[in-house]
């Protein structure tokens, strides 16, 4: 495996304006999937932090609207999972989900753990790496809350893409954040083929796909095709080295990961 010659927020953008033929020389970047998720609680500062100092390329978080309106970090729509306390985020203000902990199976290890905003994350992320934001709460309100926000980041526009099951809420996402890639992320069952993947990918005006690692759409021949048209193709969760080896001969461009420090050390030099 190549080393890497530019900054990661670099070489995303050369990977959009590349030629076809280009793509086989770039390296594959790892992502944290909700932090270093193997090593501390899912979506905590904790987390993200590990992820820096581990060297992965990125980090990806799962992003809600709390009910008045406040970015915070779940990946479920209840505290339940990570908490033990059922709080639906919606219907709860940001600073009562806050004095939950959620710390899961961590919770000996790491004490009490904080549902964090998602500005919070910003200063984390560090020169060179960059932070995928997955909208759980698929409306476009989320989306007006995240760009409020970003002004005052101290990131730049390169270093920050967003992610969503919803076609929908992809679209509106890269028309009213057209500086920022937006990648479209699928579970790849059988019923969604190539052709409407890409059909799909040009309606929405996506930079990328994201999909399942298990997916039948995940194939050497169907990453080229997408890369031919101009995507990123990323896949999760690769949490193994057998099934990082696989994405990567494909050619896959992005590998998302709950131990993605871990793998990209073992990858080092391949």
């Amino acid at each position: 495996m190549l080393r890497y010659l530019f900054p990661v927020c670099v070489l995303l953008s050369a990977m959009l304006c590349a030629p076809a033929s280009a793509w086989e020389k770039k390296p594959v970047l790892w992502v944290s999937h909700r932090g270093e998720s193997w090593e501390a609680p899912e979506n905590t500062v904790k987390a993200f932090e590990l992820a820096r100092q581990g060297g992965s390329d990125g980090c990806e978080c799962d992003a809600r609207l709390s009910k008045e309106g406040k970015v915070v970090l779940s990946h479920d729509s209840s505290t339940k999972r990570m908490s033990g306390v059922d709080l639906q985020i919606a219907e709860h203000p940001a600073e009562e989900l806050r004095k939950v902990n959620v710390a899961g199976k961590f919770r000996a290890k790491t004490g009490f753990a904080q549902i964090p905003y998602l500005q919070e994350i910003f200063p984390i992320i560090g020169p060179g790496r960059f932070l995928t934001i997955e909208l759980k709460s698929a409306c476009p309100q989320l989306v007006t809350a995240i760009k409020e926000l970003l002004p005052a980041s101290g990131v730049k526009p390169e270093q920050i893409e967003f992610c969503c099951f919803s076609a929908k809420l992809c679209k509106y996402t890269k028309a009213t954040l057209p500086e920022h890639r937006v990648l479209w992320v699928t579970i790849g069952k059988e019923s969604l083929t190539l052709e409407k993947a890409l059909e799909t990918l040009q309606k929405i005006k996506a930079d990328g796909i994201s999909i399942y690692w298990r997916s039948p759409l995940l194939t050497k021949e169907n990453v080229q095709k997408f890369h031919d048209h101009g995507y990123l193709v990323l896949a999760w969760t690769v949490d193994t080295p057998d099934t990082a080896r696989k994405m990567i001969e494909m050619g896959v461009d992005v590998l998302t990961s709950n131990c993605a420090s871990k793998l990209k050390k073992q990858f080092a030099g391949k």
